[in-house]
């Protein structure tokens, strides 16, 4: 009986044993699969870390773009004042194609002749300039040619120069400016006509709606002075 008791405690322990070293034992595909969850927790976490950054960065260019948004409104502004004032300035100075109703004013010869030099020696052209510019003129030109502050009108041989380039009759005078009060200078300030049509000088005068006077393109340096600051 002894021996019977010896053989069954022998194979409980031996049983127990073998329980628990298989409970002691980790199972290989458990493993496993735990290593794949954390490799996955930690691309998650990557991730996770990656969308922060970006959420970050377009929050940071979306206050860059409402700052540039709020400063551009001044930054237009401020050039399109600088535009208008070179625009203004280049107009002033002759620069710019310009229309609008205006006067132009045909000098030819009566008798087929040159009549250059009486024109130059009467200083008819600059006259009439002038007396336009007086009357409601705002811009001119002489057979072509854009008449600026700065224009030269010269006699050179038998042929007027305007800015050195020879202009031949007839003389063609266009200015656009207040119609009314060019039509009243006509009509009332005759005497510089009287004076021409003496001389031999056939005037022909007409009235337009609509003139195009083209902007000066050349470009005379100034030689002699500097601007003071």
């Amino acid at each position: 009986m002894k021996e019977h008791k010896w053989i069954v405690m022998m194979i409980f322990t031996l049983v127990g044993l073998s329980v628990g070293l298989l409970f002691s034992i980790e199972d290989p595909s458990a493993a496993e699969e735990g290593s794949v969850d954390r490799a996955y927790e930690q691309e998650i976490e990557q991730l996770a870390s990656i969308n922060e950054n970006l959420r970050q960065r377009i929050a940071d260019v979306q206050e860059d773009v409402e700052t540039f948004e709020e400063n551009l409104p001044a930054e237009n502004l401020a050039l399109t004042t600088l535009r208008q004032e070179i625009r203004a300035f280049e107009m002033l100075a002759g620069r710019q194609d310009v229309t609008g109703p205006g006067i132009e004013i045909i000098l030819s010869s009566r008798n087929d002749e040159n009549i250059a030099m009486i024109v130059e020696y009467r200083k008819y052209l600059i006259n009439l300039l002038n007396e336009l510019r007086v009357f409601g003129g705002e811009a001119f030109e002489v057979n072509g040619h854009r008449i600026v502050d700065r224009t030269e009108l010269t006699l050179a041989g038998n042929h007027i120069n305007v800015n050195q380039t020879p202009i031949a009759p007839p003389y063609v005078v266009r200015s656009i400016g207040n119609q009314p009060t060019l039509q009243q200078y006509v009509e009332y300030n005759t005497f510089i006509f009287d004076m021409m049509e003496n001389d031999g000088v056939a005037v022909d005068i007409n009235f337009h709606d609509e003139l195009i006077i083209e902007g000066y393109l050349g470009e005379k340096p100034f030689r002699h002075f500097e601007v003071m600051e």
